[in-house]
């Protein structure tokens, strides 16, 4: 890490002369070019998202809590600052990719992404894309994709904006973002630190006397360099350095008096990306390497687990406009990586290589899209992975979409190679999604609003699960379960505008059914059980209310109740305020906020034996300066 620091301040300091002396130099006008987005977003695609502003309400959270608050995401963590993973429409964590500038995050390990150590302060557009998107992104996408995106701020000049915030239970924020550009050259310094002891109160049952939970503190620092060069006005280079170290104490269960276990995670990720603008054209490669430890300990049970993988990614991608009505995409992908850890006889080596095509017909107001992805594993064809996405209008105020695919995960590593348990002979998972949806949108001058309902199906072949074998003393994985999800998602959005202000409401009802289709005897599932950790029902709201200077913001979350591995988890509701004041003069913004979280004082459980904190406090400020 003390290397990653020198090469992002040299980095630093190189974005910061190159923007005084570009100023020099006769600028070029910029040329705008509209992206074809076949890839990013295909007909028929349901999708949420988080633009820079929405974002900023939000900045001072990780991207677990966020998504925890708003949207159809059921968020599995176990605790402030802990580990937690995803579930998009009764999916597993594994089954949902997060992908960071057209780079997949997934560990090749777990194959699967800690949220909690995903900061949104680092975070300029985040979108949530819900169904199978196998063709597009490839092994994962099952349940949907979760995108964090990047963006080049041209014409600036200088903006840095500071941020600080204290909290219950010992809980303080830092940040600092620090923006400038110019006409050819931008980029931003994003710097983040969060600490917390955790120390909270519960209780186990009402009966029983009030514990402190202890041994649950958490330390998170992390640096984000973003360089944007425009050699071109119709070309750009940009690089992204990215480095992060998390250290957590990981707290003992509601079953047991103590822990002493501990987990260290530190990551670097760099990315170069080169784009241009043709004039019915675009042509993008990126490249990445990522280097990832982990250091788990327990000196209660002797453990010192180390871990250790780097992944290096490279992608061309080509897209043309054939006709007005016609577009077309090529993409061929490389992925390389290898893990090393206590828990694999050696170490562990994959290579994919992957050709992704994709064809869109636009007629009238209705469009469709034929996308495939042929994947090549360790010198194994993956089978074709196609998708048919369709959306038109069926009258002014009503617009029909739906998509067919066939989606796909690799086993992760540990599923391969981790003694004992690991099978080198699993299957990936596989099968068929369907969906279809309707949305209707009305507006005038002060009103706006969007209802939108979808179905869907999908059923997932050779599913892997870790589970005790008659005869055996350790858990191993299998292909052993089949699964289908269906349901129904509801989404409304509302805003009445007036003088000097607005309100705001958007709401939404998921209902999920994700069952196994086959009875296991070891964990016991029985054929047609709900999945654990899969909430049927889930329903959230929030009401912002903007006036002058002033922003007032309610969330309100239910999440129904789930099976888990032990016990049966009752629903639960979690309620939280936002009230924000700012303040602009001249080439200077100020804002104050109070937070509130879980203001009704919930007692509730995500993870079993996992105690949730009950009400808590965050009051913080920014301060901001445009040169």
């Amino acid at each position: 890490m003390c290397r990653t620091g020198c090469l992002l301040f040299v980095g630093i300091l190189l974005s910061h002369f190159v923007v005084a002396q570009i100023d020099t130099v006769l600028q070029l006008p910029a040329v705008e070019v509209a992206g074809i987005r076949l890839r990013t977003l295909p007909p028929g695609e349901g999708v949420e998202t988080w633009d820079s502003a929405r974002l900023e309400m939000a900045a001072y959270r990780n991207t677990a809590e966020l998504l925890s608050r708003e949207g159809g995401v059921f968020i599995k963590s176990y605790g402030i600052g802990s580990s937690a993973t995803s579930s998009i429409r009764g999916g597993s964590a594994g089954q949902t990719s997060v992908v960071w500038n057209g780079l997949p995050l997934q560990s090749p390990m777990l194959g699967q992404l800690d949220l909690s150590l995903l900061p949104v302060a680092f975070v300029d557009q985040l979108s949530v894309r819900y169904g199978g998107n196998g063709a597009s992104w490839g092994s994962g996408a099952i349940g949907g994709v979760i995108t964090i995106d990047n963006t080049a701020k041209y014409g600036i000049g200088h903006k840095v904006d500071l941020y600080s915030a204290l909290g219950s239970f010992g809980r303080w924020d830092e940040q600092l973002k620090w923006q400038y550009g110019n006409t050819k050259f931008a980029g931003a310094t994003r710097i983040f630190h969060q600490q917390a002891t955790n120390d909270f109160a519960y209780r186990i049952r009402p009966d029983l006397p009030e514990k402190r939970q202890d041994n649950a503190a958490i330390r998170q620092s992390g640096v984000l360099q973003e360089l944007y060069w425009k050699n071109r006005p119709n070309q750009e280079l940009s690089l992204q350095l990215w480095g992060q170290l998390a250290a957590r104490e990981i707290p003992p269960t509601s079953t047991q008096s103590r822990s002493e276990a501990f987990q260290k995670d530190e990551f670097v990720r760099s990315a170069v990306h080169w784009k241009r603008h043709g004039r019915n054209s675009i042509i993008q490669a990126r490249t990445g390497l990522f280097l990832e430890n982990m250091n788990y300990q327990d000196k209660q049970i002797g453990e010192d687990s180390k871990s250790h993988f780097w992944t290096l990614m490279g992608e061309l991608d080509g897209q043309w406009q054939l006709k007005k009505q016609r577009k077309f995409q090529l993409v061929i992908n490389q992925i390389y990586t290898r893990a090393v850890t206590d828990g694999y006889q050696e170490p562990a080596a994959q290579y994919r290589i992957s050709l992704f095509g994709a064809f869109q017909q636009n007629l009238g107001s209705w469009k469709a899209q034929l996308s495939a992805r042929q994947e090549l594993v360790g010198g194994k064809l993956v089978a074709l992975m196609p998708h048919l996405g369709l959306e038109g209008k069926l009258g002014p105020w009503l617009t029909i979409k739906g998509k067919l695919a066939r989606n796909y995960r690799l086993p992760s590593l540990n599923d391969l190679y981790w003694r004992p348990g690991g099978n080198r002979d699993l299957l990936a998972e596989h099968g068929w999604s369907k969906e279809l949806g309707f949305s209707t949108h009305w507006k005038s001058e002060s009103h706006q609003l969007t209802y939108g309902v979808t179905g869907f199906s999908r059923r997932i072949h050779n599913w892997i699960l870790w589970s005790l074998k008659t005869g055996d003393a350790f858990w191993s994985a299998s292909n052993i379960a089949e699964v289908w999800s269906r349901g129904i998602e509801q989404r409304l959005n509302y805003k009445m505008s007036y003088a000097n202000g607005c309100w705001q409401l958007s709401a939404g009802y998921d209902f999920t059914l994700s069952t196994n289709e086959k009875a296991i005897q070891n964990p016991k599932i029985d054929a047609g059980a709900q999945l654990f950790y899969v909430p049927k029902h889930q329903a959230f709201a929030s009401l912002i209310w903007y006036w002058k200077k002033w922003n007032l913001a309610y969330q309100h979350r239910y999440t129904g109740p789930v099976t888990a591995l032990n016990d049966s988890l009752k629903g639960y509701q979690v309620g939280n305020w936002q009230m924000q004041y700012s303040h602009t003069y001249k080439r200077y913004s100020a804002s104050i906020f109070l937070q509130i979280d879980n203001s009704w004082n919930a007692n509730y459980r995500i993870v079993e034996r996992r105690p949730m904190p009950g009400r808590s406090f965050e009051v913080g400020v920014r301060v901001g300066v445009r040169g």
